[in-house]
């Protein structure tokens, strides 16, 4: 059984579009859980509409998905601080996987598998499937030296947690206890300092800004063309890049769903209409 975990703070259409590519293409036996993080007060992460907590939890009674709604009346005290928001909601999503101990993958909301994949199968050789970055010259006061932090992206995780070593050392808070230094995740640095043996799988990806229709051309022809049709129409995309992602080649992902550029509530909107369009179109295929 594979147990995937998603936290959603706004777009309850995101949940349905998981839900339908999920059923499509993934093939393990899976349980999919919603972590609903949406604040009940105005806010720029909802678009300053506090009832998509509630649409939220509208949208998993329907799709009869389980909902796990998130106490976060705290977050106001973090202000507009996207990452250390993401942190808490990572958090809790990691007790739950440890208290569960089962393979686990936890993917952001608006990302989308659009590829047939046994997940289980893929990363079978390996305690963990995760995406890494890296920030410089930082101050480890626990070794009492500057280093070069690697660490893990919160957006895609997977664990084989029965496997995984060390798990009092997986950590989503930035580096230091906030995202002053880095951004979500900074204290998986220890995690992978620590514990040398991991079997780690190393998720490649087509990075936002950084790619575009020749690059397609040669990682992505595997995929639905109508998906390189969202791309090139994507009012996101500069100066001919595209501003989504592909992520080991079967996971699409939208990019700053939770809305953490504070872009304008229409520009959402009308991707978000064309990306359903894209990814109904996929799965009826």
């Amino acid at each position: 059984m594979l147990y995937i975990q998603t936290p959603v703070v706004n777009n309850p259409k995101f949940i349905e579009m998981q839900h339908m590519t999920l059923k499509r293409f993934i093939k393990d036996d899976y349980r999919f859980v919603v972590y609903n993080d949406a604040k009940d007060w105005p806010d720029f992460s909802n678009h300053y509409d506090a009832s998509i907590r509630k649409e939220i939890m509208m949208t998993c009674e329907r799709l009869n998905i389980e909902c796990i709604n998130i106490s976060n009346d705290h977050h106001r005290k973090l202000g507009s601080n996207a990452a250390d928001r993401t942190a808490d909601v990572c958090n809790t999503i990691l007790k739950d996987q440890i208290k569960n101990n089962e393979k686990s993958l936890m993917i952001d909301s608006d990302m989308f598998i659009v590829d047939e994949v046994n997940i289980c199968e893929k990363y079978a050789d390996y305690d963990l499937a995760v995406v890494s970055q890296i920030r410089k010259n930082l101050p480890v006061k626990k070794y009492n030296a500057i280093m070069d932090a690697e660490y893990y992206w919160n957006g895609l995780a997977y664990f084989d947690m029965p496997n995984v070593k060390n798990k009092h050392l997986l950590n989503w808070n930035g580096f230091g206890g906030l995202c002053g230094l880095t951004d979500t995740g900074g204290e998986t640095f220890y995690h992978i300092y620590e514990t040398p043996d991991s079997k780690r799988y190393n998720i490649k990806h087509l990075a936002s800004c950084a790619w575009n229709k020749k690059d397609w051309d040669s990682s992505c022809s595997h995929l639905n063309p109508v998906l390189l049709d969202f791309l090139e129409n994507d009012p996101r995309r500069k100066n001919g890049t595209f501003f989504s992602e592909i992520y080991d080649g079967y996971i699409f992902h939208y990019r700053a769903g939770g809305n953490w550029e504070q872009r304008d509530k229409d520009v959402h909107t009308k991707c978000t209409d064309m990306l359903w369009n894209t990814l109904v179109s996929i799965v009826k295929e």
